[in-house]
């Protein structure tokens, strides 16, 4: 397999409504362009919506985890590259790189996808209407995602779910969650505790109004949270500073 051929890659410049108020890129942002060229990718490869959308399929992601370096800034231009690994039954493994303008790794990561049926909410088997994703790993590939430790609630916050977090298929935004836990702490804090190992896993979606529990707790050098909707977990996520 040409590996090169399988391997997407945009350039991206950090525009000033994708940062901070330190004019670092916001983690919900940077996790919306992983996904973003994840789907652009899959379109690429010949997966396109009349084999998913069209036929009432969704694509989905399940767990993100990604490592690194340093923040990347304002008005930085960066390379953002993406690759399929080899299908797991059910499971859609995918891997990323970010490079610096002179080709220093900023980032390196890794998703689980899957394809729902949009009106079941349940995962479907992809052999059976005909989709495939050609894959490749070399075994340089960072870890894939894995479930999150539970853990003792120290603190609870609340949010509801307004319009602002909506997307199209009617429910929040999954990147919207990474926000609400970048809205637990003071601008002082973010400054002091940048991320370098980051993992959230979506369990639940988040519908109109509904209010969902935020429970955390900090460590001296993570944070692990979870979003609780009506009585089940949303999303679990671990930020490692």
């Amino acid at each position: 397999m040409d590996t090169q051929a399988e391997i997407l890659q945009q350039r991206i410049r950090i525009k000033a409504s994708d940062t901070d108020l330190h004019q670092h890129l916001k983690m919900s942002v940077l996790t919306r362009f992983l996904q973003e060229i994840s789907i652009a990718h899959t379109e690429a490869l010949g997966c396109t919506k009349d084999q998913t959308l069209d036929k009432g399929l969704l694509w989905v992601v399940s767990r993100v985890r990604f490592q690194l370096t340093r923040p990347i800034l304002y008005d930085e231009t960066i390379e953002l590259q993406s690759w399929p690994g080899r299908t797991r039954h059910v499971l859609f493994p995918r891997y990323y790189r970010i490079l610096d303008a002179d080709g220093k790794p900023i980032l390196t990561g890794s998703s689980i996808w899957m394809l729902i049926d949009h009106k079941r909410r349940s995962f479907i088997f992809p052999d059976r209407f005909g989709i495939a994703i050609p894959g490749y790993e070399d075994g340089s590939e960072p870890d894939l995602p894995e479930e999150l430790p539970t853990f003792e609630a120290q603190t609870k916050s609340r949010r509801r779910a307004v319009f602002s977090d909506l997307d199209l298929n009617g429910h929040v935004n999954n990147t919207r969650y990474l926000d609400w836990v970048d809205d637990l702490h003071l601008s002082s804090w973010h400054l002091s505790h940048q991320p370098r190992d980051l993992q959230i896993n979506f369990r639940r979606e988040i519908l109109p109004e509904e209010e969902t529990v935020i429970r955390f707790r900090e460590q001296e050098d993570s944070l692990l949270a979870e979003g609780v909707t009506s009585g089940r977990v949303s999303f679990s996520l671990k930020m490692v500073f």
